[in-house]
């Protein structure tokens, strides 16, 4: 779906005469910077990920959810709570490398 949009907006720089090289030179760049900043947030929260589950911070995370004396479903307005602040400030798939680590014990736990 992206390559067809990215043909079309081709397409369409072409047919009002503003494709030159300037033009492609900018959106190329832009397109590079644009890519190289989402990665380097999916290598920091792989990196955050890795680490956090290697030193136990899952189970940790699990432990203080369970002993919270609440309904399970409490529990999960709480994470989608969490996603929605994460989301005003992250890119999607470094939230879902962020949370997996963390919430999934907890779901598994809470029998989901």
């Amino acid at each position: 779906a992206g390559a067809v949009g990215a043909l079309g907006a081709l397409l369409c720089t072409a047919i009002y005469r503003k494709l030159n090289w300037a033009n492609l030179k900018e959106a190329v760049y832009r397109t590079i910077s644009l890519s190289a900043m989402v990665m380097w947030i999916v290598v920091g929260a792989t990196a955050f990920s890795c680490i956090f589950t290697a030193a136990g911070g899952a189970e940790l995370i699990k432990d203080i959810f369970l002993g919270l004396e609440v309904s399970p479903i409490v529990v999960v307005i709480f994470m989608q709570f969490t996603f929605l602040v994460l989301g005003c400030f992250m890119d999607p798939t470094g939230i879902i490398l962020l949370t997996t680590p963390i919430y999934v014990p907890v779901i598994r736990a809470l029998d989901f």
